[in-house]
């Protein structure tokens, strides 16, 4: 079977997480967290399994969602990434949404 593939173009949302303490972080997680709803968000490093180790005084960053081109189509990562079809990803829906994110670390206090 032939799958016929198109692509859309999303402008990426990118989080700088930068840590300024003197050793690593260890196990860094990032949650964005809508009313009572808690979902992880996924780093920009695609292998990665939803947590990284962040070197003192080095950066990462979150890629915390993408909004379709010319449109209003806005879909969040999660600890795999985007996934490698459009129906993948959660979608957060147009319009402004009132949020928190959430950074951890296993060894450091929460920012």
């Amino acid at each position: 079977m032939n799958r016929r593939v198109s692509r859309t173009r999303y402008i990426g949302t990118r989080i700088k997480v930068d840590n300024k303490g003197g050793s690593a972080a260890e196990d860094w997680k990032a949650t964005l967290i809508i009313e009572e709803t808690e979902l992880r968000v996924g780093w920009m490093m695609r292998k990665e399994d939803g947590t990284v180790i962040i070197n003192a005084h080095d950066v990462e960053y979150l890629d915390l969602c993408a909004i379709r081109e010319g449109g209003t189509d806005r879909i969040f990562t999660n600890e795999r990434g985007y996934g490698d079809y459009v129906d993948t990803p959660s979608r957060l829906g147009a319009g402004t949404i009132n949020a928190n994110l959430k950074v951890s670390a296993k060894n450091a206090s929460k920012v």
